[in-house]
């Protein structure tokens, strides 16, 4: 028989070989976890939310103009194909397949956004432009978003703030002066002259930037309601400018100029003065 020290002998190797069971076990447990870590999106998906709201936020606290191109990075568990990214005033969500699996898994990044900005947020594709001038930010597609028909009737018939006195801008140059003459005669003169004033500076409800070219087109600046409301008004009334020649993307003629509402370019011609107006009062009515 064992003596009472032989017990303890045994208990304490039988104790060590039940200690050495459990940490092979919980090795064994840990290793599989982290190898199936390593094949999950989870932290990828997580490293790019933290990414673009770093971006954001970057862009919030800035007084400047910053232009920023996100480009989608190279993973090792998500492809630009895959991923879907949402962009609101509140959160950033990044979903993506996991490998193997048919299912999407999602992200949520929650940030503190400044409630006395303007933002205009979509669902962009993995690569996406950041503007922001201070005030102002807006996450728009990096190679320019074509507004369509469809989405025209849509924006033309969004609600516009009417105040009692419509303030307008229009930039002015040699080429388009005289277009220019013609629509501050018809605003400012007549009956009209009761709700309309155009102010060279300060803050305006409808800033036109106009240039004189053979090819029409018309650029939205900061992809706001208001904004992309115009432009398709415009479209509507001059008709040499089509649907598919409406732009939403990034302006070089327009970078620190966030007040310009659209970037009108066609002929000059003067009879189309007309046709701009009415785009104008259009989008008051």
């Amino acid at each position: 028989m064992l003596n009472k020290k032989g017990l303890r002998i045994l208990s304490e190797q039988m104790f060590m070989l039940f200690e050495i069971i459990l940490i092979g076990l919980i090795t064994l447990a840990l290793l599989r976890y982290v190898s199936q870590f390593g094949s999950s999106t989870l932290f990828e998906r997580a490293w790019l939310s933290h990414d673009i709201k770093m971006l954001i936020e970057t862009g919030v606290s800035s007084p400047q103009l910053i232009v920023y191109d996100y480009l989608f990075p190279k993973l090792e568990t998500i492809n630009e194909s895959d991923a879907k990214i949402k962009i609101t005033r509140t959160a950033i969500e990044i979903s993506a397949k996991e490998p193997e699996k048919k299912e999407e898994q999602k992200t949520t990044q929650l940030y503190t956004y400044s409630k006395f900005m303007e933002f205009s947020g979509i669902e962009p594709s993995a690569n996406f432009r950041i503007i922001s001038n201070g005030n102002q930010i807006s996450i728009s597609e990096l190679d320019g978003v074509n507004i369509k028909h469809i989405t025209c009737e849509r924006y033309k018939q969004a609600e516009t703030t009417n105040t009692q006195k419509k303030i307008l801008g229009f930039n002015e140059n040699q080429e388009n002066k005289r277009i220019i003459e013609l629509l501050t005669d018809y605003f400012t003169k007549g009956i009209r002259k009761e709700f309309y004033e155009i102010k060279d500076s300060g803050k305006r409800d409808l800033y036109i930037h106009i240039e004189c070219k053979q090819t029409p087109e018309i650029i939205i600046n900061m992809p706001k309601i208001e904004n992309q409301k115009i432009a398709c008004l415009l479209a509507e009334n001059i008709q040499e400018i089509k649907y598919d020649a409406v732009w939403q993307k990034a302006d070089e003629n327009l970078i620190g100029k966030a007040d310009v509402s659209v970037h009108l370019i066609f002929d000059c011609n003067e009879k189309k003065a007309v046709s701009i107006a009415s785009a104008i009062e259009s989008f008051y009515e």
